[in-house]
């Protein structure tokens, strides 16, 4: 699925029920961009929203995952500086929050753990993340709109801190590998494939709800 970096965007309709507000969780998914920008925003929550999450590359050349709860961020995790990514190169992403452990929770990309400059992580914070999450958008609460010219495959979140050789997996088989079998199947809160089909294939969310973006852009 190929987002423009104007006004594309695809929402994933999470809700109360099937996020794990207290336990451990972790998200993965294949981006390409496009045209990398001085703030690139992978996906982000809806203006309002108290609790809001984001992801993005930032100002200062970090990748950055960050929950925040009004003036406090309940999880910020930021790799070091890193130079910027490829245009047009697909990548595979994966956030690993484990509540019990700031130290084990990362950002993997392509199978490899990166170098972090900051992990936080709230062990006890109630993360009520009940609210649409946008792919390729960020319209989180005290955060400037913005948009990601970007490819993206595969979108899958785990109510569990998937260990690295899972995540090593997942990048060698590209997106051949199907989630929905094998051991952390039923830790799939959601697992979506972009450009293949808008259904949630572990069947505990609804329909993406695509906006402007154009099916059917490949994947890696």
């Amino acid at each position: 699925m190929l987002f423009d970096g104007n006004d594309d965007d695809a929402i994933i309709p999470i809700n109360s029920t099937i996020w794990p507000s207290t336990g451990d969780f972790s998200i993965c998914f294949w981006a390409a961009p496009v045209n990398g920008l001085d703030v690139d925003w992978y996906f982000g929550q809806t203006t309002g929203k108290t609790t809001a999450m984001t992801f993005s590359h930032d100002h200062f050349n970090k990748l950055r995952f960050r929950i925040s709860n009004g003036p406090s961020n309940t999880v910020d995790l930021q790799t070091v500086a890193m130079s910027r990514l490829t245009n047009n190169q697909w990548y595979h992403f994966a956030i690993v929050v484990d509540r019990s452990s700031a130290s084990s929770s990362k950002i993997y990309i392509d199978g490899n753990a990166a170098s972090m400059d900051t992990q936080t992580v709230d062990a006890a914070a109630d993360i009520n993340i009940n609210n649409d999450l946008y792919i390729a958008r960020n319209t989180a609460t005290s955060q400037n709109s913005g948009s990601k010219a970007m490819k993206c495959a595969d979108f899958a979140i785990f109510s569990e801190a998937i260990p690295e050789k899972l995540i090593k997996k997942m990048h060698r088989a590209k997106c051949r590998l199907d989630l929905t079998r094998g051991k952390f199947s039923k830790e799939l809160v959601c697992y979506y494939r972009p450009g293949i089909s808008n259904s949630d294939f572990s069947g505990n969310l609804g329909d993406l709800t695509v906006s402007g973006a154009t099916i059917g852009q490949g994947h890696p």
